[in-house]
């Protein structure tokens, strides 16, 4: 949760960076017309204040994040709140003078997304991981025979061929997982 004061123009830029960084995890919710010390302040035009937020999110940020912006009025003053939901589709980037890039949240700021957290977001937005990738290496160049004996401890059965693919340590033709080749 992250409280904005009043909304100031100098401000707007700034807003689509942040929401940005926002779009990649959980839900967020962000209140403007609230200041740091969660009183509330209140916003001078709300419905012109929504308009530039919404523009800016729409104009800055890809791909599209999935946000509700909903006027509130509270203590006889207008806030807005704005409702990120996480989204599938990652990384997002913020967009602006011919330069795209990813930031992440680090404590209270944004920062540029280093290359390794970018290659996890581009994995999360194609529903991969890295241990489900496939290695270079065969199946058949390897025994496991400690993680059968360990198999063999926990369940009392032997390992049959078959639950190497239903743990996914390898692929249909043979090669290994990420995982596989760890083990």
């Amino acid at each position: 949760m992250r409280f904005q004061g009043c909304l100031r123009s100098e401000e707007a830029e700034k807003l689509a960076e942040k929401r940005q960084c926002l779009c990649k995890r959980h839900r967020r919710t962000l209140f403007f017309g609230i200041d740091d010390n969660r009183n509330v302040v209140g916003l001078a035009d709300a419905q012109a204040d929504a308009e530039a937020i919404s523009r800016l999110i729409k104009e800055r940020i890809t791909p599209y994040p999935n946000f509700i912006l909903t006027p509130e009025r509270e203590k006889g003053k207008d806030i807005l709140i704005l409702s990120i939901s996480a989204g599938l589709s990652t990384p997002y980037y913020y967009k602006a003078d011919g330069v795209m890039e990813a930031y992440i949240r680090m404590g209270n700021e944004s920062v540029m997304a280093p290359s390794y957290v970018l290659n996890q977001l581009l994995l999360k937005g194609m529903n991969h991981t890295f241990d489900a990738l496939i290695s270079e290496y065969n199946f058949k160049d390897y025994a496991f025979s400690k993680l059968r004996e360990r198999y063999k401890a926990w369940t009392g059965n032997s390992m049959e061929e078959k639950l190497f693919d239903s743990f996914e340590i390898r692929n249909e033709c043979g090669k290994l997982t990420n995982a596989g080749a760890l083990l």
